[in-house]
């Protein structure tokens, strides 16, 4: 329900003639030292202000652009980051195999080592170093 100076109920000329009656039933001389009452020209004003204004085609036609781009962008730098992950992954994979194969080889050296320093102990002789898999270290 609108109750601005569109209101279908009570036009702007009401509400001043109601006030105008109130101010007289009140025993003052004149409603117009108080109040003004409005011409037909601030009555079209008001409303015409109170009215959203319209964007016009060309800004309706920079703001569609504009999200359109922002839409690009957003889908182009998703496509991006799934790049990134999926080649992250298989990158992720070798680290893990090379860390995995490295543990591997160092189990392998420290159990070699532990067998050579027990026969040592046992029998006195040095045994021959032998590396497993790929560079001593």
């Amino acid at each position: 329900m609108t109750l601005g100076p569109d209101n279908p109920y009570v036009s702007p000329d009401n509400l001043y003639n109601g006030i105008a009656k109130t101010v007289e039933a009140a025993g003052l001389k004149s409603p117009d030292l108080y109040f003004t009452k409005p011409t037909p020209e601030d009555i079209q004003r008001r409303m015409q202000a109170t009215q959203p204004q319209q964007p016009d085609a060309a800004m309706q036609r920079l703001q569609m652009e504009a999200q359109l781009a922002a839409e690009k962008t957003r889908m182009e730098s998703e496509t991006a980051r799934r790049k990134l992950e999926m080649g992250r992954e298989p990158k992720l994979a070798e680290i893990q195999q090379n860390g995995a194969l490295k543990r591997y080889q160092i189990d392998a050296e420290l159990n070699l080592k532990r067998q050579q320093n027990l026969a040592e102990m046992a029998g006195g002789t040095a045994l021959s170093t032998a590396h497993i898999g790929g560079l001593p270290g």
